[in-house]
């Protein structure tokens, strides 16, 4: 594969961050489609006409793809055409309850049909003499990534999963009573409350200082991210609900 441009590193982000990110990132292409039950979903191209590479972003909960500028600029200046979309309920895609912090779906299939979506519309025309886009997902999106693959094995030339999410981290309980937990709040729900209750526990979005962060080791790049969650107050979002779970 040819290099076209070094990748950013830590030490160069910084500044570059201020200049040639945000300049590349304010000539992407920005819009929207309605996915599965007419929900609005958003989403970011950046294409060049040089380009023969396509790689689709699948990011994590609670991510807009805003957070992926500095992967989207390193990417494209390696060839390819980039693709990312905002899940439902996330992001700057429609919000699925009244309050926007939580996070929620009805069933995680539904993100994988909307991704399936994205794919067949905005992805392949890119994909001349039938060379098939590349994958890169992150946390659930490698969930999400997973049952679309399952579902479409043929699409995907190759696929990169970044800290998958495969389950959920039950800390010191047995995966038998956490199950039996999630269950029973489930039912209980479903019988006494409306749908979409936080799961106990979860709360709306906070921003942790960077000393208390389990997502990144880089200060520059957590600065970032923590400033883009400040400004853009739309794509805040919260703990899961217990449908999530």
């Amino acid at each position: 594969m040819e290099i076209t441009k070094a990748l950013i590193n830590e030490q160069s982000l910084k500044a570059k961050y201020q200049t040639d990110i945000k300049n590349f990132w304010l000539n992407g292409a920005f819009s929207t489609f309605q996915g599965l039950g007419d929900i609005r979903l958003n989403f970011a191209i950046f294409s060049n006409p040089s380009h023969v590479k396509n790689i689709v972003i699948v990011q994590g909960r609670s991510e807009s793809y805003i957070k992926y500028q500095e992967l989207a600029y390193d990417l494209y200046h390696q060839g390819f055409n980039v693709f990312i979309l905002d899940h439902r309920g996330q992001g700057f895609s429609e919000r699925l309850l009244d309050n926007p912090h939580k996070g929620y779906v009805k069933d995680f299939d539904d993100y994988a049909t909307d991704l399936n979506t994205f794919i067949n519309t905005y992805v392949l025309p890119y994909c001349s003499h039938n060379a098939k886009p590349y994958l890169i997902a992150h946390s659930m999106g490698c969930a999400i990534a997973s049952l679309y693959l399952i579902k479409h094995p043929k699409t995907i030339k190759a696929a990169i999963f970044s800290s998958p999410m495969f389950a959920i981290n039950m800390g010191k309980i047995s995966p038998r009573l956490a199950t039996g937990l999630i269950f029973f709040s489930s039912t209980l729900e479903k019988l006494i409350f409306k749908t979409g209750h936080f799961f106990p526990g979860q709360t709306n979005h906070v921003m942790k200082p960077f000393s208390e962060n389990k997502l990144s080791h880089s200060e520059v790049r957590y600065s970032i991210f923590s400033e883009l969650y400040k400004s853009e107050k739309s794509i805040q979002l919260g703990g899961v609900t217990i449908q999530w779970l």
